[in-house]
């Protein structure tokens, strides 16, 4: 029995001794290929993940480099471990060699350099921000609507629930200016100044835009009117105003504001403040561009009561648009809309308010808006059409004496 059990032990020790050697005479995966006399597939697991030896030899490599200072105690040993894992692992991730360790010598001077300038930028980030934040609670207190135009159109500026009516435009845009009042007819653009009234009356007239771009002082003067004798009873051809600045609160009175087939605004250089009070929009439906009413890059302000705009005027009838630019924040009272699109849903910044507004012959309904920007108070949505009419409609069946 006793050497039955010796027996056994030495076989087992036999064949234990023998798989061993077979497995270092023959191994698995690449060592089985080679021996079958045949070159072994690469690991695509090896590919991707880097070698140790590679990033160990890059290291030493960014050691010896004489653009990083290995010795620099900002930057502990493990710092640079974490560079070099993370240099390799990306550059493995779009290319399948590995980095040369020159390579990653000089991607860790330029680690250094981000990491040592981080902490100033951050600090200027910050600073900045609360900058902007401190100054559009100013601008919200004081009625600085540029400022928040601006912060509107950077996603600073959101609606103020409690403020149901708008009330901010008001602030915003109240004349603090006055300084007299001129005829339009022969009117010498260099002459504008804050507070001033440019009064037209009844008949068709024209305002050359171009006169205002040259000859009027930069910035635009504050607070200038523009005055007719009604909607019904003045005309003014003012083809696009396009200036060099912002404008702040600019009004129109008591008017029709033919836009001459072109846009009414194009403004491409800062913000705009702009009241309307009885005063009808026509001719913007041109069917070039954007067939816009107003296109003001930096954001618009916009006051409207009792006005229209209406489209069919145009070179194109039905093409026109209402707005597009950074930022929108309006209250329409009591306006007209017809054969024009509003497309407000691409208003990405501020908040559009209508109050007792009428809508007719519009594609869409706009009440049915999905944008918390923009709200709807006691307004009417008359007939909705599928395509525009035909020919434009004669501009002079609205104000006689063209």
């Amino acid at each position: 029995m006793r050497l039955s059990i010796v027996v056994v032990g030495l076989l087992g020790v036999g064949l234990g001794v023998l798989l061993g050697f077979l497995s270092w005479a023959v191994p698995s995966g690449e060592g089985a290929a080679a021996f079958e006399g045949r070159e072994a597939d690469p690991d695509p697991a090896e590919e991707v993940v880097a070698k140790p030896e590679v990033v160990e030899e890059s290291r030493e490599a960014v050691g010896r480099s004489g653009a990083v200072r290995s010795g620099d105690p900002r930057f502990s040993e493990e710092l640079r471990r974490h560079f070099a894992d993370g240099y390799v692992d990306g550059w493995r991730a779009v290319r399948p060699e590995p980095p040369e360790p020159e390579q990653l010598a000089g991607g860790e001077t330029e680690f250094r350099r981000e990491v040592l300038a981080l902490p100033e930028r951050l600090g200027r980030a910050d600073a900045e921000a609360r900058r902007k934040a401190e100054a559009l609670e100013r601008a919200l207190a004081d009625g600085d609507g540029l400022t928040i135009l601006e912060a509107a159109a950077e996603g600073r500026y959101h609606p103020n629930p409690e403020d149901e009516g708008l009330k901010l435009v008001d602030r915003c845009l109240d004349r603090r200016f006055e300084s007299g009042a001129v005829s339009g007819e022969g009117w010498d653009a260099s002459t504008l100044r804050d507070g001033l009234t440019i009064v037209f009356g009844p008949g068709h007239h024209s305002l050359s835009t171009s006169d205002l771009r040259r000859k009027a002082p930069r910035p635009f003067p504050a607070d200038v009117t523009i005055q007719g004798a009604g909607m019904d009873a003045t005309l003014v051809v003012i083809d696009e105003i396009s200036l060099r600045s912002e404008v702040e609160r600019l009004r129109f009175r008591d008017l029709t504001f033919d836009t001459g087939n072109d846009y009414a605004f194009d403004l491409r250089q800062g913000g705009a403040l702009l009241d309307f009070e009885r005063v009808r929009v026509v001719r913007f439906d041109m069917g070039a561009g954007g067939s816009l009413a107003f296109s003001v890059q930096s954001g618009m302000m916009l006051r409207a009561r009792d006005c229209e705009f209406l489209g069919g005027y145009g070179s194109s009838p039905g093409s026109g648009r209402l707005f597009r630019g950074a930022a929108l924040i309006s209250r329409f009272e009591r306006c007209r809309f017809d054969l024009i699109d509003l497309e407000l849903e691409e208003v990405k910044g501020g908040e559009v308010l209508f109050l007792h507004c009428t809508f007719d012959r519009l594609r869409v309904d706009p009440t049915r808006s999905a944008s918390p920007r923009i709200r709807f108070v006691g307004c009417r949505v008359g007939e909705r059409i599928a395509a525009p009419p035909g020919p434009p409609a004669d501009v002079g069946t609205l104000v006689p004496g063209g």
